[in-house]
């Protein structure tokens, strides 16, 4: 039996959980990305430019600022010529000319010069280092993946203590390169580093166990998300279609309940799947209440189906009223005059015996019915109800004429005559 208790979840889109590790199935078996050279231990000798260079990079400085970037590389490359055998100066050169042709968006140009400044092996172990994590950006930039992930990794075999934005980073490449399964690990080390995780990561981490077919896990991430980022839509939108395909109903329900007090809720199929689990939970009346009022809001598009199970649930619900109302919307869709009879046996339940006279001769009217024989016998005796005897022995002997109603209508025609034959 349903209970809006909301399962311990109405706090949900209140106030954040504490912080906990994000763990699933995908990232079980994840170690975290470590350093394997310690560039602590990396010796180089300190250098210096010379005073020229260091002149010359001073003189380029201006135009870079006004983004003169043709103007500064005139300055600038010359130097590197000029240095081809003072590694020190031509490395550190090329490190600035590296990105100059990166603010021009020449990302070859940028990788050629990248490259070769660490080809020097004379830079300090933390300037190369950046320079390892800036060929990385630029790689991508280029939109060659494959290389941008022999960067990252070349980054990673260094870097000593990796952010966790270098972390997404690398999942990012991964991802980008077709390695959607290693992409989890450094991402999931990433979040659970962090104390507030981005938003765009969350989406990421789901996207990967949704694709890589890990449901389970991807609820788990909507599930941790959702607390953080209750002004998501499509998070109270997906989390419950995650949790219908896990069968956890239950679940489903709470959050769709949460969603539609919010105004998450968009999509005609998610109305008619709040519907169905309010029904299924045997809570006919906010199945019946939900579904009419997005049929009212123009949320749920009005056919007979609709309006039937409507009907249907304001019925169990013991909302009469509103019952026949919704079989006769009902009515206007259909081309039979079957929700004429349900509005009629209703009636008759009720001991509306008028209504119900005037509803069975509407389905009789209209025809198409499965079991003609029944209608006629409740006509006949919603007449005989109402007092008016003459029609109700007419209708009767029509009801005699079906043979699943003619035992029940010739004993119902004896009765009247004996109450006749009393007077």
């Amino acid at each position: 039996m349903w209970k809006s208790a909301c399962l311990g979840l109405c706090g949900l889109a209140l106030s954040a959980a504490p912080a906990m590790a994000l763990d699933t199935k995908l990232s079980a078996s994840c170690k975290p990305v470590k350093p394997e050279i310690d560039i602590s231990k990396i010796e180089r000798k300190i250098q210096l430019p010379q005073e020229s260079t260091y002149k010359a990079m001073q003189k380029a400085q201006d135009p870079i600022g006004r983004e003169a970037y043709d103007e500064a590389l005139a300055i600038l490359l010359p130097v590197i010529e000029r240095n081809e055998d003072r590694a020190y100066d031509n490395a550190w050169v090329r490190t600035q000319v590296s990105f100059i042709y990166a603010s021009k968006k020449q990302w070859n140009k940028a990788i050629e010069h990248s490259r070769a400044a660490l080809s020097k092996n004379i830079l300090s172990a933390t300037q190369e280092l950046q320079i390892r994590n800036n060929m990385m950006y630029f790689y991508l930039a280029a939109e060659n993946y494959a290389k941008a992930l022999e960067a990252a990794l070349e980054y990673f075999k260094y870097a000593p203590s990796p952010t966790a934005d270098n972390l997404a980073l690398l999942a990012s490449v991964y991802f980008e390169a077709g390695k959607k399964r290693e992409a989890v690990c450094p991402l999931h080390q990433a979040i659970n580093m962090s104390k507030d995780v981005k938003k765009s990561w969350y989406d990421f981490f789901y996207s990967l166990h949704a694709e890589l077919q890990d449901f389970e896990g991807a609820t788990t991430v909507l599930m941790e998300a959702l607390p953080k980022y209750p002004d998501t839509k499509i998070y109270w939108q997906q989390l419950p279609q995650l949790l219908l395909r896990l069968s956890r109903d239950t679940e489903a329900l709470a959050i769709m309940e949460l969603a539609d007090k919010q105004g998450m809720l968009e999509k005609e199929s998610e109305f008619k799947n709040l519907s169905a689990l309010y029904s299924q939970f045997e809570a006919p009346y906010k199945s019946a209440e939900t579904l009419q009022q997005a049929v009212k809001e123009g949320k749920v598009k009005a056919d007979e189906k609709i309006w039937k199970q409507i009907g249907q649930n304001w019925s169990l619900a013991r909302e009469y009223r509103k019952a026949i109302e919704a079989y006769g919307e009902a009515a206007k869709f259909a081309n039979d005059g079957t929700y004429f009879q349900y509005q009629g046996e209703i009636h008759s339940e009720l001991e509306n015996w008028k209504e119900a006279s005037t509803a069975f001769n509407s389905a009789l009217d209209k025809g198409g019915l499965k079991d003609p024989g029944r209608v006629y016998l409740n006509l006949g005796i919603a007449q005989y109800n109402s007092g008016n005897t003459n029609a109700a022995l007419s209708t009767l002997e029509k009801a005699t004429k079906y043979e699943k109603t003619r035992g029940h209508a010739a004993q119902w025609i004896q009765f009247i005559n004996m109450k006749i034959a009393a007077r």
